[in-house]
């Protein structure tokens, strides 16, 4: 999947919530390896309980750059 490999581990970072795709590449010091978000890089994280209310975070502080199927 397009998604998975947007984790990090090359250029690109993309967090999936609730459908929508989220850039997250300028914070990779966050969302990379050894960050303490990267738990969610290339991942749809909207099975994570405690994100329920990113969603509105998110758009005000990243590019959105897709949906999810």
């Amino acid at each position: 999947e397009e998604l998975a490999q947007k984790d990090g581990s090359g250029e690109e970072i993309f967090v999936a919530i609730k459908g929508t795709v989220f850039d997250v590449s300028a914070k990779k010091a966050m969302y990379g390896p050894g960050g303490g978000y990267h738990c969610f890089a290339g991942k749809d994280a909207s099975k994570r309980k405690t994100l329920d209310d990113w969603c509105v975070f998110f758009e005000k502080r990243y590019a959105i750059v897709g949906k999810t199927a």
